[in-house]
Order: structure tokens, then C-alpha cells, then sequence
């Protein structure tokens, strides 16, 4: 009976597993249920912190814009500029991996586990939002503020009137001509030396932008910076097919551009991403911004690429019957023009270029821009071009 007793207290339940003492517990993939709380929590979070900066823009624009913010892009740029790559290139790579290796490991747990695709599923798209709302934070303290800021023409320029019709079509004549002017100066920049490597005429050009932005009063305190040289993109060729010039990575303090980009256009839109890096998170304020510094900079090369952009404001004029500009540009810009849309034609896939465009809507309507992709069409405005003119 003894023996029996201590058989029956020492046994274990059928399909029991045994305590090893001393060895690891065994982990256990997160519950639904708290998976839920935790990214609904910080879903929630980030709401509020964005609601919160879009009462008061004024104290955005002096405390954070013109003030905290300005060490942030200064400070990284100290630190990636000891690495000649893009920095921002290698984490975006690595996000992408990781976010495609999860979904495919979610899926795989769903069919070998118990419990089933759906509920893997679940899991990841919970994790997913909990990432984001964490990401989404750190993004409006290291950049994103600055899209609750106030709007330059009120900063800048609030006494600017619309102009009238002459003297949209003295705009327009004024357009033509930087245009044509500055595509024959070209051949004065230094930039222009056939001796040069592609790698040495971008710097040129880049550093004729940072001068510009340096000596514009126009933008206060976020003109001066010890910024340094952007860095061009290893993987040129996808960029080129998602239709990326350059860019503005926050979390590094970067500019990166594509360097086959046509040469035409890579000066404005460097110059654009550098109006981001300074605190311009608007698209037609950074393309303002980016107007301005290139039709003032000292290399002609720069002031013609400015100027150039300016043709999709020509195009808005004519349509309102507004003269006839585009007749009126030269041979060379006439070339130009014709090599930008066939590079783009040939190179943007529509599904990669429809994706790019759809998270960049995303991005700017979650960053309370109603107007989302559609910004990119109003970017300069015939009162701004009045006033500011090149």
C-alpha cells in the first residue's frame, strides 16, 4: 500500500510536461489580448501628441522650428558625416528586410502552429501598429513638428497681394528668361569642366546650394548650419523606379539623392530635401524655399535647374490663358525638358511609382496636410513668384 501511495503522489498527469529545475522557462508568443492593449495604447499616444502640436502653431514655430529643432539636423551632422554612404539608405534596407522577414515568419508560425494563419496575422498587425506608434512619436520629436508650424507666408511675407493679369505675364516673361539665360551661362560654372567625375560636379553644385542657403536672410535662423555634402544613393536604379530624386532621413540628419537623376533637375531637388533638413516639412514651402536658394545661388548651373522647375508654373499660366511661354524657350531648355520626360517615362513602373505616391499621400495626410500628393501640383505660388522673383 506504501508503495503504491508514493507511486500515485509522485505521478504526473497524463500529457503533463515535467519541471526541469534550473532550465529556461519556455516563452510563449505574446497574447492577442495584450498585444491589442499595447498598440492600441500607443496608437492613442501618438494621436494625442499630434493633436496637441496643431493647437498652438506659433509655439511650434518658436520654440521648436526656430529653436529646439535647429540642434537636431546640426548635432547628426556631426556624426554621419564621418561615413561617406547613406546611412539612412542602409536602415531603410534593413526595415524593409525585417518587416518582410516577420510577415514571412508570421506566416509560417500560422500553418506549423495551432493557432492558425489568422491568428499570426493578428499578432503581426498588432506589433506592426505598436512599432509605428513608437516610430511615429520619435519621428515628431526629431522632424515632424515642424509640419505644425506656422505657414511661411506668415512668417515671410503676409503683405503679398495676388498679382493681376499683367503682371502674371510679366512672371511668366521673367521665367523664360532665367531660363534661357541661365542655360547659356552654364558653360561658366565649374561644374561645367568635361574633365570632371560625375561625383566631383554634383559636389560643386552642392556646395553653391549650401552657399545660397548660408547667405538667405529670407529664412532666418535655419539658413546658417555646418551641414555636410549629401550623399548619393547606392541603389540609384530602384530609387529611379519609385521616381526618388533625393530625400530627408530625420532619424540620421542625411540628405541623400539619386545620382541618375538628370543634371537638369538633381540641383532643385537636392536643394528641395536641404529645405526639409532645415525645418520646411510643407511640400510647396520646401519647393518654395528650394526656388529661391537655387535662383540665387552663384553657379548658373544651380540658378538654371530653379529656374527650369518653374515650367510646370508656365504650363498653370498658359492654361489660364495667361500668354504662350513655353514657344519662347530655347533650343537647349526645349532639350532638356524632352530628356527629363523621357527619363521618367522610361524609367517610373507604374505600380512602384503608384505605391510611392500612395504612402507619400499617406504620409502627408497622417501629418494633417489635406491636400496630401496634391501639394506637390501648388507648390509655387503667382503671389510668392511676385514678390520673390529670381
Amino acid at each position: 500500500m506504501a508503495n503504491a501511495s508514493s507511486k500515485s503522489k509522485g505521478a504526473s498527469p497524463a500529457g503533463a510536461t515535467l519541471a526541469v529545475p534550473g532550465a529556461p522557462a519556455k516563452k510563449s508568443p505574446p497574447k492577442i489580448g495584450k498585444l491589442y492593449w499595447r498598440a492600441l495604447q500607443w496608437l492613442l499616444v501618438a494621436l494625442g501628441v499630434q493633436t496637441l502640436t496643431s493647437l498652438s502653431p506659433s509655439t511650434i514655430e518658436t520654440f521648436y522650428s526656430q529653436g529646439l529643432y535647429l540642434f537636431v539636423p546640426r548635432g547628426l551632422a556631426q556624426v554621419n558625416r564621418l561615413v561617406a554612404f547613406s546611412v539612412a539608405e542602409i536602415l531603410l534596407g534593413l526595415l524593409i528586410t525585417w518587416f518582410l522577414l516577420l510577415g514571412g515568419w508570421a506566416i509560417l508560425r500560422g500553418f506549423l502552429g495551432k493557432g492558425g494563419v489568422f491568428r499570426s496575422m493578428q499578432q503581426l498587425i498588432l506589433q506592426l501598429v505598436w512599432v509605428a506608434s513608437v516610430l511615429f512619436i520619435l519621428f515628431k520629436l526629431a522632424w515632424g513638428f515642424n509640419y505644425q508650424r506656422q505657414p511661411l507666408m506668415q512668417t515671410l511675407a503676409p503683405e503679398l497681394r495676388y498679382p493681376l493679369t499683367e503682371d502674371l505675364e510679366a512672371i511668366g516673361t521673367r521665367l523664360v528668361n532665367g531660363i534661357n539665360e541661365n542655360h547659356a551661362a552654364r558653360t561658366t560654372s565649374p561644374a561645367s569642366n568635361p574633365t570632371l567625375k560625375p561625383e566631383e560636379v554634383v559636389q560643386i553644385l552642392c556646395q553653391a546650394i549650401e552657399a545660397s542657403f548660408q547667405g538667405n536672410k529670407l529664412i532666418g535662423p535655419a539658413a546658417p548650419g555646418n551641414y555636410p555634402l549629401p550623399k548619393p544613393l547606392a541603389a540609384s536604379t530602384l530609387m529611379s523606379v519609385l521616381g526618388v530624386r533625393a530625400f530627408y532621413f530625420p532619424f540620421t540628419g542625411e540628405v541623400s539623392y539619386n545620382p541618375d537623376v538628370p543634371l537638369a533637375e538633381l540641383p532643385f531637388a537636392i536643394a528641395r530635401a536641404k529645405a526639409y533638413q532645415r525645418g520646411y516639412a510643407r511640400e510647396d514651402e520646401a519647393r518654395f524655399i528650394a526656388y529661391l536658394v537655387c535662383t540665387t545661388a552663384p553657379d548658373p548651373l544651380v540658378r538654371y535647374s530653379g529656374f527650369l522647375h518653374t515650367v510646370e508654373v508656365l504650363e498653370r499660366l498658359e492654361k489660364s490663358r495667361v500668354g504662350s511661354f513655353r514657344p519662347q524657350l530655347a533650343a537647349g531648355p526645349q532639350a532638356d525638358l524632352k530628356q527629363l520626360a523621357e527619363y521618367w517615362g522610361a524609367t517610373l513602373h507604374y505600380y512602384p511609382s503608384r505605391l510611392t505616391e500612395w504612402l507619400f499621400d499617406f504620409h502627408l495626410r497622417v501629418n494633417r496636410d489635406p491636400r496630401g500628393i496634391e501639394s506637390l501640383r501648388e507648390d509655387l505660388d503667382a503671389r510668392v513668384l511676385a514678390g520673390f522673383g529670381g
